[in-house]
């Protein structure tokens, strides 16, 4: 798969994504909604912001490094998008039911630095063997 295809690909159906998500909000009643509902919606804003995220970080690494394999920037740019998207989820899940204060979202970050941390060492560990 060339470079052109994979952001082409991605950038599609996060569009895509990104327009059933406002879809959904436009159609889906919050005092009336279901479990499912409201599980659909916020699994497909976690999606559709890992995709958003993962081409912008895609593009910014391939054009300050250039050198390095762009398998190697794609890894790096999918976990750390799925992480940051993870973190607005959840907040965004907090903020709906009105547990969202400063608290939580220094755990979300220190939770997110950890397992950062966890693959950074991992692969530390995995260049020096």
């Amino acid at each position: 798969m060339t470079t052109h295809f994979f952001f082409l690909l991605t950038g599609i159906s996060t569009a895509l994504l990104w327009m059933v998500w406002i879809l959904l909000l436009w159609r889906t009643n919050p005092v009336f909604a279901t479990w499912t509902d409201l599980i659909l919606v916020f699994a497909i804003f976690w999606v559709a912001v890992t995709g958003t995220l993962a081409i912008i970080s895609l593009w910014v690494r391939v054009r300050l490094r250039p050198s390095v394999l762009l398998i190697h920037h794609v890894g790096i740019s999918f976990r750390q998008s799925v992480l940051i998207g993870g973190l607005l989820t959840v907040s965004l899940v907090l903020l709906a039911h009105q547990l969202l204060v400063v608290w939580s979202v220094l755990g979300l970050l220190v939770l997110i630095g950890l397992i950062e941390w966890f693959f950074q060492r991992r692969r530390l560990g995995q260049q020096k063997t």
